[in-house]
Order: structure tokens, then C-alpha cells, then sequence
């Protein structure tokens, strides 16, 4: 009998639904057992899927919000050690949160803060030009360069809003070389 006779027989035929789903949880059993020793195999994904979750949310979720379920699937791992398929499941949960906060650490160890827009009116910008790129025409706006400043001080931002680096388009660099 095959995987979809046994797992998912029509109930006219005398199955109930606890019959099709012990079935169809015998299945995923014996799948998994098949896997077992390449079970470690499967670790990327579920990590993967942790850190897609996070990247999909529409907004940031607490700190707080990211690491319960780490610490509520770990609790499940410790409490499902006698229990290999339940073990096996929690593993897998837990690699995923894992994943989820790896990726919340991640955008939290990156974030600098962005500019909102073009300001209205000139803005003095001290800082250290980190690099420098002659553009020579190329972007059709004649001649210039392009740099990237860097231990910026900027005129009416507080250094807690100021961005780590920034990058501007000089239309007319002479001597700047």
C-alpha cells in the first residue's frame, strides 16, 4: 500500500481522521528514521528557515520576542530525550529559532542609522574620507567623483543619529586629489 492509500484513505472507506493522521505520522516516522544518519544534513535548513521567518516580518520584533522561543524549544529538546520522535521535532524547532535569532542579532550588530531624505538646506558634514572614486564622466553628469566619509560630525544630528558613513557625488572635485 502506498504512501497516499495509507496516510490519506477517504473516510468512505471506513478510515477516521485520528487513523489517516496516525498513518500519515507513521509515514513521516519512517521518512525520518531513513534520515537518520544524515540528519545533521538538514541542520542548514532549518537554520535557513529561522532566518527567512525573521527577514519576512514587517516590522522588528523585540529582542525579548526573538529568543523566547529559543529558550522555550531548548526546553522542549531537554524535556524530549525520551522521546526520539519528539527529540527529533524539537531539534528541528530549535534550529529554526536558532536561525531566527542569529539573524536578529546580526541586523541589530550592523544597524547604523539612516538619513530620512535630501535635507532642505546645506548641512555642514565634517569627517574622514575613507574612499575615492573618479567618475570621469561616466554617469552623465560630466566630470566628478564619488567619496565616502567616514567618524562623521554633522550639523544639528546628535552622534546617535548620525550614520557611520556616508556617500556623496562631488560634481567638481579640483584639488581634491
Amino acid at each position: 500500500m502506498s504512501f497516499t492509500q495509507t496516510a490519506l484513505a477517504p473516510e468512505r472507506e471506513g478510515g477516521n481522521a485520528f487513523a489517516r493522521l496516525s498513518a500519515l505520522g507513521a509515514v513521516l516516522w519512517d521518512e525520518i528514521a531513513a534520515q537518520k544518519p544524515r540528519l545533521f544534513l538538514w541542520a542548514p535548513v532549518f537554520l535557513s528557515i529561522g532566518i527567512g521567518t525573521y527577514f519576512a516580518l514587517p516590522v522588528e520584533p523585540s529582542f525579548l520576542l526573538g529568543f523566547l522561543p529559543l529558550i522555550l524549544t531548548a526546553a522542549g529538546l531537554a524535556a524530549s530525550r525520551s522521546y526520539p520522535a519528539l527529540r527529533v521535532f524539537s531539534l528541528f524547532l530549535f534550529l529554526a529559532a536558532l536561525g531566527f535569532c542569529a539573524g536578529q542579532i546580526r541586523t541589530h550588530l550592523v544597524h547604523t542609522p539612516i538619513l530620512s531624505g535630501e535635507s532642505d538646506r546645506p548641512v555642514e558634514v565634517m569627517g574622514t574620507i575613507l574612499a575615492l572614486e573618479d567618475l570621469g564622466g561616466d554617469e552623465g553628469g560630466g566630470p566628478g567623483s564619488r567619496a565616502v566619509l567616514g567618524d562623521l560630525a554633522m550639523e544639528d544630528l546628535p552622534p546617535e543619529e548620525t550614520p557611520r558613513k556616508i556617500r556623496l557625488r562631488l560634481r567638481q572635485d579640483e584639488g581634491l586629489r
